[in-house]
C-alpha cells in the first residue's frame, strides 16, 4: 500500500528530509524535475515539439523551472509566471506539452485572479490539442478535500513522495488524469509513513483468499443475511447475491415472512427463512430466537439492508448485535438501530464491520452531516477507535477505518455507484469475502471495497455511469476478478 499524506503531513515530510536527513532542498527539486522529465520525454516521442511551463513562485514553481533547465537542448521551451501568462494566439496546440507547476499541495483555495487566468489559459491550450502534465497536483484542486473552483484539467499528474487525499476525493479523477508517484528518496527508511494508506491492485491480488481446488461449499463460508422487509425485498436479494458472487459457499436469507417467496423466486441458489413480522411487514423482536438458531450455522451475518426503522425492528437488530457472538456486517437499518445506543458495540468480542454513508455516520457520531463532511475520515476513525469496530465510510473516496488507528483509502469506483442498492451490494460483498477468511476482517473489508469499485468501473466501460444499477455492479464482478488474474 502507498502512504497518503495530507497537506500538513507533506510539509512535515519535506522538513524531515531537509532538517533531519540532510537532503538539500535543491536535491528534492531536482528529483521532482527529473520525474517530470521522464514523462515529457515519453510524450516527445509522440510528435510533440514544444513545452510550455507555467511556474509559480513557490516550491512547485521551482520544480517547473528546474524542469526547464533539464529540457534545454531537447525541445523548444517557454516558461511563464502567473503574472505574465500569455494571451493565447495558437489555433492549434496539438504539438505542445503544457506543464502546470503553478501551485503544489501547500496551496489553499480560493485562487488569486492571476492564477485563475493562468488555469484558464492552460485549459484553453488543452482544448486546442495540448497535452497537460501537472506537477504534484493540478492547480486549483485542494490536496486534502478535492474541492475546487477553477482547476487545471491534466492528462497526467506526477505527485511527489506520497499520494494526497484530494487526488481521490469527489470528482478529482476528472482533473488528475493518469496518476504517477515520484519518490523523493531511494532509501526505504526515509520513505513517508502515514496512518492512511492507499490500497493498490497488487495488494488485492496478494490478499484475496486462496481457493482450495478440491474444496466444497462448506469450506468457503456461510453468510446469514438478516435483511429485507415489506416493499424492500430487493435489498435482501441484492445483498445476498453479492455475497454469493464474492465467492462464499452458502447464503441464507432471513427476511420478513411475507417477502420470503419473493427472495426465493429471485435467486434459486439462496436458502430462505421467513421471520416473524409486524402488521406492516417488518421483522419483529419475536424473530430473535429464529435468528439465533440460524446464526449457529453461519460464519458471518450481514444485517439491516432493506429493514425499515420501526421500533420493533430496531430492538431486534440491537439484540442481534448484543447477543449473537458471530462476526457481523451492519448496514442501513442496523446502523440506525445502533445509533441510538452505540455502547452495545463495546462489549462485542466477535469482529463488527459498519458500512455507513455520510448521513448514517453523522447519525452514529451524533453530529450534523455538514460537520462530518469537513473531515469524514477523522470522525470515522474516532468512532472506530472508541467502539473497537471497523468502519467502512462510504463516499468518494471510501475509507476502511480500523480500530487500531489506521485508514485504508480506496481508489476504485465512480459516480455510477450513487444509485439505489449499491450499499446493499457492498455489504453483501464484505460479508461474502469475510466468510471465506473469518480471521481477516480488515483485509476482507478493503478487499470488498476495492472490488466493488472495480466492478463499477468495468460496468461504466460496458454501459455508462448514467443509469448504472447496483445489479450492473454485481454482474460485473466476474470480469473484475478476471482482470486481477483471479479465477
Amino acid at each position: 500500500m502507498i502512504p497518503v499524506l495530507t497537506r500538513a503531513a507533506s510539509r512535515a515530510y519535506d522538513r524531515y528530509l531537509i532538517d533531519e536527513r540532510g537532503i538539500a532542498s535543491s536535491t528534492l527539486i531536482d528529483r521532482a524535475a527529473r520525474g517530470a522529465l521522464d514523462r515529457i520525454l515519453q510524450w516527445l516521442t509522440q510528435g510533440y515539439r514544444q513545452v510550455t511551463i507555467f511556474a509559480g513562485s513557490g516550491n512547485n514553481g521551482a520544480d517547473g523551472r528546474a524542469l526547464a533547465r533539464l529540457l534545454e537542448g531537447y525541445v523548444e521551451i517557454q516558461v511563464y509566471s502567473p503574472e505574465d501568462a500569455p494571451t493565447i494566439d495558437q489555433t492549434d496546440a496539438s504539438h505542445t506539452i503544457v506543464v502546470d507547476a503553478l501551485l503544489g499541495t501547500g496551496s489553499k483555495l480560493p485562487l488569486r485572479e492571476d492564477l485563475i487566468r493562468a488555469v484558464q489559459i492552460i485549459n484553453d491550450l488543452k482544448m486546442r490539442g495540448a497535452r497537460v502534465l501537472a506537477i504534484d497536483i493540478p492547480t486549483g484542486l485542494d490536496a486534502d478535500t478535492g474541492e475546487h473552483d477553477a482547476v487545471v484539467h491534466a492528462d497526467a499528474t506526477l505527485t511527489m513522495a506520497a499520494v494526497k487525499p484530494g487526488l481521490f476525493a469527489n470528482d478529482a479523477s476528472r482533473y488528475v488524469g493518469e496518476l504517477t508517484l515520484v519518490p523523493l528518496t531511494d532509501a526505504a527508511a526515509d520513505r513517508p509513513r502515514s496512518i492512511m494508506l492507499l490500497v493498490e491492485r497488487s495488494d488485492v491480488i496478494a490478499a484475496y483468499p486462496a481457493r482450495n481446488r478440491i474444496g466444497s461449499k462448506f469450506d468457503l463460508g456461510h453468510v446469514l443475511a438478516v435483511c429485507g422487509s415489506r416493499g424492500m425485498a430487493g435489498a435482501a436479494i441484492m445483498s445476498a447475491e453479492a455475497a454469493l458472487r464474492s465467492g462464499c459457499g452458502l447464503v441464507t436469507v432471513a427476511t420478513a415472512a411475507s417477502e420470503r417467496h419473493i427472495v426465493a423466486q429471485a435467486m434459486p441458489e439462496l436458502m430462505t427463512v421467513g421471520l416473524d413480522e409486524t402488521s406492516t411487514g417488518a421483522p419483529t423482536t419475536s424473530a430473535l430466537q429464529q435468528v439465533q438458531h440460524l446464526a449457529e450455522r453461519a460464519t458471518v451475518l450481514v444485517i439491516g439492508s432493506g429493514m425499515k426503522p420501526e421500533p420493533e425492528t430496531a430492538v431486534l437488530l440491537r439484540e442481534i448485535v448484543r447477543r449473537i457472538d458471530k462476526p457481523i456486517v451492519a448496514d442501513a437499518g442496523a446502523l440506525h438501530a445502533i445509533s441510538t445506543d452505540a455502547s452495545i458495540l463495546d462489549s462485542r468480542k466477535a469482529p463488527t464491520i459498519l458500512t455507513p454513508h455520510a448521513g448514517e455516520l453523522a447519525q452514529l457520531c451524533g453530529i450534523k452531516r455538514a460537520v462530518l463532511e469537513e473531515d469524514r475520515s477523522k470522525y470515522a476513525l474516532r468512532f472506530a477507535c472508541d467502539h473497537g469496530v471497523i468502519v467502512v465510510s462510504k463516499g468518494a473516496p471510501t475509507y476502511t477505518v480500523l480500530p487500531e488507528g489506521s485508514i485504508v483509502m480506496n481508489s476504485t469506483g465512480n459516480v455510477g455507484l450513487a444509485t439505489a442498492g449499491s450499499g446493499d451490494v457492498l455489504g453483501g460483498m464484505i460479508a461474502g469475502v469475510f466468510a471465506q477468511q473469518p480471521e481477516k476482517p480488515a483485509e476482507s473489508s478493503w478487499l470488498a471495497v476495492y472490488l466493488h469499485g472495480l466492478a463499477a468501473d468495468i460496468a461504466r466501460t460496458k454501459w455508462s455511469t448514467i443509469g448504472m444499477t447496483a445489479r450492473d455492479v454485481t454482474m460485473s464482478l466476474g470480469e473484475a476478478y478476471r482482470s486481477l488474474g483471479l479465477y
